[in-house]
């Protein structure tokens, strides 16, 4: 065994940021796009990090899909804050065969 001498890593935070002028999006995103996106997806394939491949995000579509929507369409008119979407709260719960309250 040894002793690491790793002291930390700092990161220029807005040097990792890319801004975007969402006003140069013409238009807005319409069903078909949308869909032709989704379909787009391959079945096997996570598109992200969350694991969900793309039968199960086009099995689920019929459901997501208005949320979806209204997400894009407030994001594009600025009237969302996303800051929630990257907040998550954890709460660790310990294993128990006898669980008791108190």
């Amino acid at each position: 065994m040894g002793v690491s001498e790793f002291s930390g890593i700092s990161y220029d935070i807005d040097s990792l940021l890319v801004s975007h002028d969402l006003n140069q999006i013409e238009g807005t995103f319409d069903d078909l796009e949308f869909d032709a996106v989704i379909k787009s997806i391959l079945a096997d394939h996570a598109p992200g990090l969350d694991g969900f491949n793309g039968k199960f995000i086009r099995s689920c579509w019929p459901i997501n899909k208005n949320d979806f929507m209204r997400l894009f369409r407030d994001f594009l008119s600025n009237s969302i804050d996303l800051t929630s979407i990257n907040t998550s709260y954890i709460a660790l719960i310990p294993k128990n065969n006898h669980p008791e309250y108190g």
